[in-house]
């Protein structure tokens, strides 16, 4: 099953995972969309992953959309998470969108520091 072949993946590959399951969420539609999905589960493991790679910025724009979030911490529940999004006001949902917007500004170049994080741990990786 899909959560068992996650489960296998080491450190390394985890945090690959989710970086670029924060890149792809938030680039298709927002840190809406990043926490409505299952990518929302990983907050907290993206912060340190981002802290890892060394990417300060991202790692401050993901922890302002964080606090914004209604609950701390907020819930591994799909079904819950969905819940709260969906009663958040107009005014809440758009201090996403501004940090939406900080973060297609790419304060980081993300792809570069993963790719430099991949080659220094490429004998991690499988």
């Amino acid at each position: 099953t899909e959560e068992n072949d996650f489960d296998s993946l080491n450190k390394i590959e985890k945090n690959i995972l989710f970086i670029e399951m924060l890149e792809s969420q938030v680039n298709n539609g927002g840190f809406d969309q990043y926490f409505f999905n299952h990518s929302g589960e990983y907050p907290y493991e993206t912060i340190a992953a981002l802290k890892e790679i060394k990417a300060t910025h991202i790692t401050k724009i993901l922890e302002q959309a964080i606090q914004i979030f209604p609950t701390s911490p907020i819930p591994k529940s799909l079904k819950k998470r969905r819940k709260q999004i969906e009663d958040m006001s107009q005014s809440t949902l758009a201090m996403w969108d501004r940090l939406d917007i900080a973060f297609y500004a790419y304060p980081d170049k993300l792809e570069q520091l993963l790719l430099l994080y991949i080659h220094n741990n490429k004998n991690n990786l499988e």
